[in-house]
């Protein structure tokens, strides 16, 4: 059996402390300790793996659990929020954005729409989406092999950079 919440040792302080309380889902310790320095209490959606005792003094609840999975994520997150309520989820790293979304679409929090995430993780259908309004006409095409790269760059010249398109799928 696996421990989703984990206690830091804070108690119930930050329940009525009044300060701002926000769901940071992975990251970094920078990401928690920046919060607290903001004033915030935070809750820390991690993977087991990486939460470390350097996130203790700033994290006042931990859900440790592949927050990819998001069967998993949003009862813990829900269950969490109605005990000590966070004003929205948020993540300043790449694999934790959809999960946050979902779960501030899921509590009815404000925050990115799942669907603009989604958009902005995919970087074809973003890169199809900015031209069609006009934004940022850029060339750009799909590859799936070095030679569509060396086609791409023959027809289009350097530089180029070359970005993921979205793989939701947990690894």
């Amino acid at each position: 059996m696996s421990i989703d919440a984990v206690p830091t040792g804070r108690g119930s302080s930050a329940v009525v402390s009044g300060r701002p309380r926000v769901l940071i889902v992975g990251g970094g310790q920078e990401h928690v300790r920046k919060a607290r320095e903001l004033g915030m209490d935070v809750v820390l959606a991690q993977f087991p793996d990486a939460y470390a005792r350097g996130h203790w003094p700033y994290v006042d609840q931990a859900l440790l659990l592949d927050y990819r999975d998001i069967d998993r994520l949003l009862p813990a997150a829900r269950a969490l929020h109605e005990a000590y309520p966070f004003q929205a989820a948020v993540s300043l790293f790449e694999l934790g954005l959809l999960p946050a979304a979902r779960v501030n679409e899921e509590l009815g929090l404000r925050g990115e729409s799942v669907a603009t995430v989604e958009l902005l993780l995919d970087k074809w259908r973003m890169r199809r989406h900015l031209a069609a309004k006009g934004i940022s006409p850029v060339a750009s095409a799909v590859g799936r092999s070095p030679r569509d790269v060396r086609e791409f760059v023959a027809a289009h010249g350097l530089p180029v950079i070359v970005k993921p398109i979205l793989d939701s799928s947990p690894s």
